[in-house]
């Protein structure tokens, strides 16, 4: 199965299942085992693995490969690749053990839940394991699509991008990667202040699923508590705009660490255990709703809600750059522009760039 392929189902090896009737196993692991496997959405063999361990574990590396339906070997680098990538998994000898449930994204609750909003765009929802983009993989199949949206969610990103060529940090299986591919009509090529649109569209989904405050941050970062929970890339191909967004659901202290900068995580701000695909569902609707808005009447109708929601609003702030500009932050105009004060109390605008805060006012 090639890495940009949709997730499909595949079978697991049932024929040798009579030899975990010896040893460590006993008739109610068989039979949790033959319970749960029809509703395993079983794909690549480290997916497989995953839903393996996530249903029965501890495990030594033959009973993986041996259920896996793949050689030992293989299973060993799969293994050492979720290890690697930030899964959560406890080794002990050749006995392996998930810390807690990795909940996968699920393509047919994903498409359910679109499509009671929307039932056109729920056939436009693609699920991969693994891309190197979710914004590329759109990019690249734009001419395909005939639909005016079409949506992209992966279990992984190996070359994930953030503004001005960044990299993104989003660990394995559990955190949302997804990207929107919206075709705004022959002749638009200008799309002011889509960026700050998408933030307020996602701060309201991530207020809906976890019941928490959310803020945006100057252009296009969502904040709680004053740390990063999501980022959002924008790219633009004639008359289709890819939105792609990032939503930190579950890090790693070492994921923490190699981000430099504070960050916060949704399974410690929500109250219930954070179910990916539901939040994957809503993300696309509350997208959706949105830019439909935003094509009818641009950024305008997001503007005085990206005001309220903005954590830097009224306070004293330094742009970046070959020239710094230093004012107090009051607002952004129709174009999303940052409108800042100066001392002299001249109004600049910031269209591109980042801005640092220097002290409360």
């Amino acid at each position: 199965m090639g890495c940009c392929e949709p997730i499909s189902q595949v079978p697991i090896r049932t024929e040798r299942v009579g030899f975990l009737l010896t040893g460590i196993f006993q008739t109610n692991w068989v039979i949790r085992f033959l319970e749960t496997r029809q509703n395993m959405n079983v794909t690549s063999t480290r997916t497989r693995i995953l839903q393996i361990l996530n249903h029965l574990q501890p495990l030594s590396i033959d009973e993986i490969a041996d259920v896996a339906n793949c050689s030992t070997a293989q299973a060993s680098r799969e293994l050492e690749w979720l290890i690697v990538h930030g899964l959560p998994m406890k080794r002990k000898g050749s006995v392996f053990t998930l810390n807690r449930t990795i909940g996968l994204l699920d393509p047919d609750q994903i498409q359910r839940d679109v499509s009671m909003h929307n039932p056109g765009l729920s056939e436009n929802v693609i699920v991969l394991e693994e891309t190197e983009s979710t914004n590329e993989y759109l990019l690249r199949k734009l001419s395909e699509f005939k639909q005016p949206a079409t949506v992209c969610i992966a279990e992984h990103m190996s070359a994930g991008r953030g503004r001005r060529g960044r990299t993104w940090h989003g660990g394995a299986y559990q955190n949302i990667m997804l990207s929107i591919a919206w075709n705004f009509g022959e002749g638009r090529r200008y799309f002011p202040g889509l960026s700050l649109a998408v933030a307020v569209m996602v701060c309201k989904c991530l207020h809906e699923y976890a019941d928490s405050v959310f803020q945006v941050k100057w252009p296009n970062d969502i904040l709680w508590n004053n740390k990063k929970i999501s980022g959002i890339l924008v790219e633009v191909q004639h008359s289709t705009a890819v939105v792609g967004i990032g939503v930190n659901c579950a890090l790693n202290q070492e994921q923490v660490a190699s981000i430099q900068k504070p960050v916060a995580i949704l399974e410690e701000i929500s109250s219930k255990p954070v179910d990916r695909s539901e939040l994957a569902a809503l993300l696309t609707i509350h997208l959706d709703q949105g830019l439909k808005m935003y094509s009818k009447s641009g950024f305008e109708v997001f503007r005085n809600q990206w005001i309220e929601l903005h954590a830097q609003q009224n306070q004293l702030v330094r742009t970046d750059g070959v020239t710094p500009i230093e004012g107090i932050a009051i607002g952004v105009d129709i174009d999303g522009a940052l409108c800042l004060r100066t001392v002299s109390g001249e109004i600049h605008t910031v269209s591109s760039g980042e801005i640092s805060i220097l002290t409360d006012t």
